[in-house]
């Protein structure tokens, strides 16, 4: 397994029921995703995401499940509370607990399951993997680093953002209709870094990884709010390809939300930690330099 990502699970999304109108009678246009999405930045206000990601190869697979909630403010979101859990499966998670050292299950202490608060741009981590490490009364590690955005989702398309959103709709290929449409196409990097106002980073990242495509799948309701994202990329490094699929769905939109740090005196940073933080990416990037040699 070449890299990592935060990493799907088919469902069901119910079809509108069909109207029987006058033959005249002219179907009302669709509404836009976008401005839909912009109408829902409201404060206090939020949607909830379900997610599952989960990156293949020929020899094994790495998934997580992302189920929580996403604050937004006036531009956008601003918080979000996410519990996380990794899915490996029975290969993958043989080869990782070879990888201990100290008789402790490796997956147990870097893939437990994690709850993730974002709020003011600071991450706190709670979870099995800290249970009996962390000073008495602690209860929650704060990162350093601030974060870019609260959404933990690992979609390479971000609905969120109005300028990705109308870009990716315009390399829809299909015909969207009233009633709950749907919308397929296949986007760029290129494109994807462009809307999102960070063009002058493709020269760094060479013409190979801007060529890189996305398939999309996005589904709506009759108002325009995405109801559920189906994104399918492959890499591919000489003979070997990796295919990441994420499936995301999005659930009560607007539904009243108040997201905040954990307390203060349940906080220790992480700078002030005696152990590293588990790096899932760091033990994948371990297996994967052992399967080459």
């Amino acid at each position: 397994m070449k890299r990592w990502l935060a990493l799907a699970a088919t469902t069901v999304v119910a079809s509108a029921a069909a109207i029987a109108l006058p033959a005249a009678a002219q179907a009302a246009p669709a509404a836009d995703p976008v401005q839909a999405v912009k109408r829902q930045f409201k404060a206090g206000h939020g949607v909830e995401i379900h997610e599952v990601s989960r990156l293949t190869d020929k020899d094994s697979s790495l998934g997580i499940r992302l189920n929580g909630d996403l604050q937004f403010g006036s531009t956008g979101p601003v918080a979000s509370d996410y519990a996380l859990t990794w899915v490996l499966d029975p290969k993958t998670r043989k080869q990782l607990d070879k990888l201990s050292t100290d008789g402790e299950s490796f997956t147990a202490a870097v893939f437990a399951p994690q709850r993730v608060v974002i709020a003011d741009k600071r991450a706190y981590f709670s979870g099995e993997a800290y249970n009996g490490r962390l000073p008495e009364g602690k209860a929650w590690v704060r990162l350093k680093e601030k974060v870019p955005t609260p959404n933990l989702s690992s979609q390479g398309i971000d609905v969120f953002n109005p300028a990705v959103l109308k870009t990716v709709l315009k390399t829809s290929t299909g015909k969207p209709s009233a009633g709950g449409p749907q919308y397929q196409g296949v986007v760029t990097y290129a494109e994807l870094l462009k809307a999102r106002g960070e063009a002058a980073l493709l020269p760094k990242l060479g013409k190979q990884f801007a060529q890189r495509t996305v398939s999309w799948r996005l589904w709506t309701d009759d108002k325009g709010l995405p109801q559920r994202l189906r994104t399918t990329e492959t890499t591919r490094a000489g003979k070997s390809s990796e295919v990441t699929t994420t499936d995301t769905r999005y659930t009560n939109w607007g539904a009243p939300m108040s997201i905040i740090a954990p307390p203060a005196d349940q906080v220790i940073d992480d700078k002030d930690l005696t152990f590293g933080i588990p790096d899932p990416k760091e033990a994948l990037n371990t297996l994967s330099a052992r399967q080459d040699d």
